[in-house]
């Protein structure tokens, strides 16, 4: 595994790869400058413009060849990301073969998954540069689209704009020589307060990406205001809607802005609470030997760490603590996720353990109606480097995780786990979700304690697949 593109394409920066060789030129951009008014026409409606579905298909003839170069095994077509590029080729055949704009927005989810920063497997960097070169070619579709609709569009489209559009993997050189025909402040016109919405369930660093650093709603919507070039549906849309727009616009900039103090307070209180070098496992593979202790008596646990706090972390406390009161559970959840992603442990973090705990029990119904969502923070928890929250994760993965299929597979990727915590954790909840695949896990379990000279956990594993249905 290592870090990728992917994090570059999130951060607006394209990769060589997305490049033109010998010009440097991003390929759709280059297309579009030698086209045909065949294929420059409007398309019909709801239709993909003919040059945009040439775009669509170098696309899937490159990722073509990059799953057909991809080895067998775990960490070739047996890995989960193999799939997720067999799932985008498949999108994108259907959007060729129907040319329904609708079609190429449904890859947009698909898309997500492997443009957000995160590590990928190797042959995932062979996709990126064909799969970034429908940059040009979303944006325009997106246009028509828009203009088509008179800027009224479906809720599955909104949310697949606010991503592609908003924050998405669109490289800013792609429209050095002319302003996109469809920016972010465009799609928050379209429905304000269902762009925010959708943007407050998800990480607070993607609604940052959305706002793109503007200060104020006048800067933001300017391209929409009389004179502006923006489309003329959405300047209409706009000036009828204006001071709602530019309400919820402030809003968001101030949700952005709570939830990054939050984090700052959080950074801070967490280097005020570190533990002691010799506790902290470099490796991210032990829990810190003073959290087993805090586990024996939380609430003792918990005030002995704050009246250790000095006046000013006190105040950071209560910061980064309204934001976890008030905030919705996926407000949270998407916060304690992006502490979870290169968070040493603290004890600050044995804090955040607790909450987060009393929070997925407190709510069930709104994790349960919020599964779309909830995944993905949570997956986030269940990969960290901390183990603290790996730990959370997999002790409250059954209240979080409804899905069994998709509880079992994050379970199942914890099995190289060596903490004793943790795998007691581990293999009580396998033994809980049950099914072929879990009593699988449970057996890989048993043979890593086993290369380790584990015996605990070797008969505590066996004990669960003999007693697995």
């Amino acid at each position: 595994m290592q870090i990728t593109g992917a994090s570059l394409y999130a951060q607006g920066v394209t990769p060589p790869s997305t490049a033109n060789p010998g010009t440097g030129e991003p390929i759709g951009r280059l297309a579009e400058a030698v086209a045909t008014p065949e294929e420059l026409a409007d398309p019909p409606l709801g239709k993909i413009r003919k040059l945009d579905l040439d775009s669509v298909d170098r696309a899937r003839k490159g990722l073509a060849e990059v799953l057909a170069s991809v080895p067998v095994g775990p960490d070739g077509q047996s890995s989960p990301w193999f799939a997720r590029l067999k799932a985008i080729k498949t999108q994108l055949d259907r959007a060729a073969a129907s040319q329904e704009q609708t079609d190429l927005f449904a890859s947009v989810p698909l898309l997500a998954e492997i443009f957000r920063p995160q590590d990928v497997p190797a042959f995932v960097n062979g996709a990126f540069g064909h799969l970034a070169n429908l940059s040009v070619c979303f944006r325009e579709t997106a246009a028509f689209h828009v203009k088509q609709r008179d800027a009224n569009v479906a809720d599955t489209t909104l949310a697949a704009l606010v991503f592609r559009v908003g924050h998405g993997y669109t490289s800013e050189p792609d429209w050095e020589d002319r302003p996109p025909p469809i920016d972010a402040a465009g799609v928050m016109i379209l429905d304000a307060p269902a762009v925010v919405a959708q943007l407050r369930a998800g990480p607070w660093e993607e609604a940052h990406m959305f706002l793109g650093g503007v200060d104020d709603a006048k800067s933001c919507f300017a391209r929409y205001a009389p004179g502006g070039d923006g489309l003329v549906v959405l300047k209409t849309k706009y000036t009828q809607n204006r001071a709602m727009i530019d309400a919820q616009f402030v809003e968001l900039k101030n949700w952005v802005a709570q939830q990054e103090a939050a984090a700052l307070a959080y950074r801070k209180l967490a280097k005020a609470t570190a533990l002691p070098e010799a506790s902290v496992d470099g490796a991210g593979k032990t829990l810190p030997k003073e959290f087993s202790a805090y586990l024996k008596d939380e609430n003792s646990g918990h005030d002995r760490i704050i009246d250790g706090l000095s006046p000013d972390s006190a105040s950071l406390d209560a910061q980064w603590r309204t934001v976890l009161g008030q905030g919705s559970v996926c407000e949270t959840l998407w916060h304690v996720a992006g502490i979870a992603k290169n968070a040493e442990p603290s004890e600050l973090d044995f804090i955040t353990y607790t909450s987060v705990r009393m929070l997925v029990r407190e709510y069930p119904s709104v994790i349960d109606q919020a599964q779309s969502v909830v995944a993905a923070p949570w997956k986030t928890l269940s990969e960290s480097p901390n183990p603290i929250f790996r730990l959370l994760a997999i002790s409250e993965m059954d209240r979080v995780i409804k899905n069994r299929t998709a509880a079992v597979a994050l379970l199942g990727a914890r099995v190289g786990e060596s903490d004793p915590v943790i795998l007691k954790a581990l293999i009580e909840k396998l033994l809980q979700t049950g099914g072929p695949e879990a009593k699988a896990a449970l057996g890989e379990i048993v043979k890593n304690a086993h290369t380790r000279g584990d015996d605990e956990i070797e008969s505590l594993a066996k004990e669960a697949i003999r007693k697995s249905p």
